[in-house]
């Protein structure tokens, strides 16, 4: 079996830093390395929803279809929507 992702995939560590990305990520203007180790919430548009966001889904295990706004390093903004599952 081979799954393929297309999708931006991004692992988040519990402090809520950047612990992986794939190739994909591009959307933001900034490299896979340079990623890792950053705060998720500073390359979202409204960072208060998204930590709302993220919180129920540690609380009730998963969030599907939440949509946020991520902004590239040149100010294009791109809507997605996220799956947020904890683990």
């Amino acid at each position: 079996m081979i799954e393929v992702i297309l999708d931006s995939t991004i692992s988040l560590n519990p402090a809520v830093k950047i612990s992986d990305v794939n190739e994909t990520i591009n959307i933001t203007g900034i490299n896979r390395n340079s990623l890792i180790g950053c705060d998720y919430f500073n390359n979202l548009i409204n960072p208060q929803k998204v930590k709302a966001v993220y919180q129920y889904a540690v609380v009730n295990g998963c969030v599907t279809d939440a949509p946020l706004t991520l902004h590239h390093k040149n100010g294009k903004l791109t809507i997605f929507h996220n799956k947020i599952t904890p683990f």
